[in-house]
């Protein structure tokens, strides 16, 4: 947003953003006129060098292809973790841990929509001081545990109507989406901008979206 509006000639209000970014709107903070600098002069150079945001911007060097390699990867490996199957598919997931009432299905929904908000924020909150790769680490491993957990559970208590076990498999439901909202929600916003550079950000972002909607 910043960098569209010092392109696009409105500095002053770029500024107010980033001071309101890292500062609480303070204008003459050193962060923020060192952040508000370097966009300035990226874009300047850019100008100066006559550079267009292209896709072939992307390809041509070995660092741009690293990068958008980077980015790419979030969106494969945060799909390849189960969140498709267990978003898209929970309303046979809780059916087949014996929960068959759509009232109670979709007040389930709800809960775990709010649930996931919840650990979304936390996670957006905590990440950077537990940094990037532990964050994805961290979720992938608990997803994996948890899916396992989930398809046990399901295989054993799916037809019966022991209610241990049926609340077991929705609780552990809520813990792998609360893992994925906790890592992988804020990492899909954040590791893709950060990784790309200057030049490359904004068709890089577009090829990142691509990506993840190929594999989703």
């Amino acid at each position: 947003m910043c960098v569209r509006l010092v392109r696009r000639g409105h500095r002053e209000a770029a500024l107010d953003v980033i001071a309101l970014t890292y500062a609480n709107g303070n204008r003459d903070s050193p962060i923020v006129l060192a952040a508000f600098k370097e966009i300035v002069d990226t874009l300047d150079f850019e100008v100066s060098n006559n550079q267009k945001l292209t896709i072939s911007q992307c390809f041509k060097t070995a660092a741009a292809r690293r990068r958008i390699l980077l980015a790419c990867s979030a969106a494969v490996f945060s799909t390849i973790a189960g969140n498709v199957i267990a978003s898209y598919y929970l309303g046979a997931e809780l059916t087949n841990a014996g929960i068959t009432d759509t009232k109670t299905q979709l007040e389930i929904n709800i809960i775990l929509n709010a649930w996931s908000l919840v650990c979304a924020l936390a996670g957006t909150w905590g990440i950077d001081k537990v940094g990037r790769k532990p964050t994805a680490l961290i979720s992938t491993g608990l997803l994996t545990i948890c899916i396992f957990i989930i398809g046990a559970l399901t295989k054993v208590y799916g037809a019966s109507t022991q209610k241990s076990g049926i609340y077991g498999t929705v609780a552990t439901v809520f813990l792998f989406m609360g893992a994925y909202s906790y890592g992988w929600t804020p990492l899909l916003y954040l590791y893709p901008p950060e990784v790309l550079n200057y030049p490359i950000r904004s068709t890089g972002v577009g090829i990142f979206q691509f990506v993840a909607n190929c594999t989703a």
